[in-house]
């Protein structure tokens, strides 16, 4: 148990940043960790995924759900038993923080359907290119210039001041020319990275992205998924 466990699953849509970053094999992708699921989704399309994130108790997640993909236990992967069944039963997607942290019971749901069948199989297969790294994301982008597609999903967006000159330098130059960068504000809030002179929206990614997000909302997540490629 996690006492302190913020994500047991996302609360984005999967497959909206999984169709939004147009993922190809020969990728080497950062993104925010979080519960994994959205590094264990991308991991069977690319090459490498790091899947960064500053909390301890969230990347020892991370970890122990990895574990359970290699031992094909799916039922311990999807963590259905976090949900009571009065609230499977009665179809409520409120917010439990308390006992599921801050997402909803149709994150759980969405989740397992999501990874059902053959993608939970190829996610398996995957694994192994998935890293798991426990730092402040933008500490681990410092350097770094060969990053084809980063999934920031909000992370940019806890704080109500502007990102900084600097982080917002690092989170650019770490980008390859023409790679892509998948942002998400929440109820369609002004991007961050929007910002930026050297990266561009994505007007057919953002689109094809925002489509799958607002057909799969639960518990009130209005995420504003947007896709932006480097020009400069």
């Amino acid at each position: 148990m996690y006492p302190k466990l913020k994500y047991p699953c996302t609360n984005e849509s999967i497959e909206a940043v999984v169709a939004g970053l147009d993922l190809k094999k020969t990728d080497v992708v950062v993104s925010i960790g979080g519960s994994g699921d959205i590094p264990f989704a991308i991991a069977p399309h690319v090459g490498q995924v790091y899947a960064v994130d500053s909390s301890e108790v969230q990347t020892s997640f991370m970890a122990e759900q990895a574990g359970c993909m290699r031992a094909n236990d799916f039922v311990e992967f999807c963590g259905m038993w976090r949900v009571s069944e009065d609230a499977l039963r009665e179809g409520a997607l409120n917010y439990s923080p308390d006992e599921m942290g801050d997402v909803s019971v149709g994150n759980f749901v969405a989740r397992e359907r999501y990874f059902s069948g053959d993608r939970f199989l190829s996610c398996r297969a995957a694994i192994d290119r998935v890293r798991v790294v426990n730092t402040d994301i933008i500490e681990f982008l410092k350097g770094r210039k060969r990053v084809n597609k980063l999934y920031l999903s909000n992370s940019l967006g806890w704080s109500r001041e502007p990102v900084s000159r600097e982080d917002m330098g690092v989170i650019v130059s770490s980008i390859v020319l023409g790679g892509l960068a998948y942002e998400t504000t929440y109820s369609g809030a002004n991007s961050h990275l929007g910002g930026s002179l050297r990266l561009i929206s994505h007007m057919r990614l953002t689109s094809k992205a925002e489509k799958i997000q607002l057909s799969e909302n639960y518990g009130g997540h209005i995420w504003t998924p947007r896709v932006y490629r480097k020009v400069l």
